[in-house]
This record gives structure tokens, C-alpha cells and sequence, in this order.
């Protein structure tokens, strides 16, 4: 009995842990990031680009979403993303890359990846949230 409780626990305890990381592209200033168009994921069924948007607004930041071909004019900073998902008894977001690029050349200015496997799953508001309050902290 003892042993399958070790051999459990054990095996919780590698199951994988949740990850949150930040870059920082050298020389970048993230206090002038400006209007910003995050560009839908082409893979994206759920629309999270939306989700991003919101987000960044409720922030204080100016921000639109929409496809790659419909940046509108006046636009600083693009925000791409790629999600994957994964099924363990349901469907969940296994993490998330959030990237800001500098529009006039796609050179990067900072990105984030929220990465959660099952036992610890979050939604992908929650995630979104996360991985945005690393960055722009």
C-alpha cells in the first residue's frame, strides 16, 4: 500500500509543471508600443485574437483584431500568436506564444508562452491574461 502511494505521488509530482515565460528583445521599449492589430491565427478556429484584443484594451492600450491582409493604416505594433491545443479527457489549451513585433519591419519586441498540461489547465482567457501580465508587467 505504501509503495503505490509513493509510485502515485510520484508520479503526480512529474505529471509536468505550468511555465510562464517573457523575452525581451534587446533595445526595445515596450512604453511605446503604440496601436496595436493582433493578427488571427489562419490554425485559430476560436477566434482568440479577439480575446487578445479585449484584453489589451481593458489594459489602456489601443487595439484592433482582424486578418493579416486587413492591418489598417496607423498601426506601431503587431501582435501574432499560435496556440495548440490537446485532448486528456477534454479538449484544453496546452500553451500559448503571444508575440509583439514592430509593424514597419516584424522585427520583435517582446513575446510570452503560457504553458499548462493537464492537471494544471486553465482556460484561454485565463492563459491569454497570464501570458499578457508577464509581458507588459
Amino acid at each position: 500500500m505504501k509503495k503505490n502511494l509513493f509510485l502515485i505521488l510520484c508520479l503526480v509530482a512529474i505529471a509536468g509543471c505550468a511555465s510562464l515565460t517573457a523575452y525581451y528583445a534587446p533595445n526595445r521599449d515596450l512604453k511605446n508600443l503604440g496601436s496595436m492589430y493582433v493578427v488571427h491565427f489562419p490554425k485559430d478556429k476560436r477566434h482568440l485574437e479577439r480575446i487578445i484584443a479585449d484584453e489589451l484594451t481593458q489594459r489602456g492600450y489601443r487595439a484592433t483584431s482582424g486578418e493579416e491582409q486587413d492591418i489598417p493604416e496607423g498601426v506601431n505594433t503587431l501582435v501574432t500568436y499560435i496556440d495548440h491545443w490537446t485532448w486528456d479527457m477534454s479538449n484544453y489549451m496546452l500553451d500559448i506564444e503571444i508575440e509583439f513585433r514592430n509593424r514597419q519591419d516584424k522585427s520583435l519586441i517582446a513575446s510570452g508562452k503560457s504553458y499548462r498540461p493537464s492537471l494544471q489547465r486553465r482556460g484561454p482567457d485565463t492563459m491569454i491574461k497570464e501570458t499578457l501580465d508577464k509581458v507588459l508587467k
